[in-house]
């Protein structure tokens, strides 16, 4: 990748995360009558972690991926935080499963049933607890997110020494797929500004 390009991936990635940390930092604004309010910045930051699992994939569009990668874009954003982030793949595939099927259907506590169990989040600021999933009953557990704890996770996995900029730099498979990415995105008709 050349200087050029790579200065301005870096670029679209501080931008990323100076826009998750102002989110962050007005969700949790003391507001007198009104209480914190986390959901629609996580919202984002999940949407900038698929965003980015598809930058480091080479797809975003599971029809457009290459036949010799089997994985779901849900698997494959977990797998980008398990790489990135160091993130267990448990807590990764509960975290996504309650944005993509709490979340993004409707605004509340989203909660991911089935027979044998049932998961929730709990929304903060910050916690020692962060990414951990804890019993809270027979068969019900709870997934602790920090939204602060998340992104200073996801700024460490970005320009960390075994962050993602770093592997654009060096790596030529990721700097790649970086670019067929970013080809995909704007061959559907949308402008990337990297």
């Amino acid at each position: 990748m050349d200087s050029i390009r790579l200065f301005e991936a870096k670029r679209f990635l501080q931008h990323r995360l100076e826009i998750l940390n102002t989110d962050a930092r007005r969700a949790f604004e003391p507001i007198p009558g009104l209480q914190a309010a986390p959901i629609p910045v996580l919202l984002h930051i999940f949407s900038t972690v698929e965003l980015l699992s598809g930058l480091w994939a080479g797809w975003h569009d599971k029809a457009r991926k290459p036949s010799s990668d089997t994985r779901t874009p849900l698997r494959r954003t977990s797998d980008f935080l398990e790489t990135y982030l160091c993130y267990p793949q448990k807590q990764n595939q509960v975290a996504l499963s309650l944005w993509k099927n709490g979340l993004t259907r409707e605004i509340g506590k989203p909660i991911l049933r089935n027979e044998n169990f049932e998961y929730e989040w709990k929304l903060c600021r910050s916690t020692e607890k962060h990414w951990t999933i804890e019993a809270v009953g027979e068969e019900r557990f709870v997934l602790y997110v920090g939204v602060e704890d998340l992104i200073s996770d996801l700024k460490e996995g970005l320009f960390g020494p075994s962050g993602l900029f770093e592997d654009l730099r060096i790596d030529h498979r990721v700097q790649t797929n970086w670019q067929t990415a970013i080809l995909e995105i704007q061959q559907q008709g949308f402008r990337f500004e990297a």
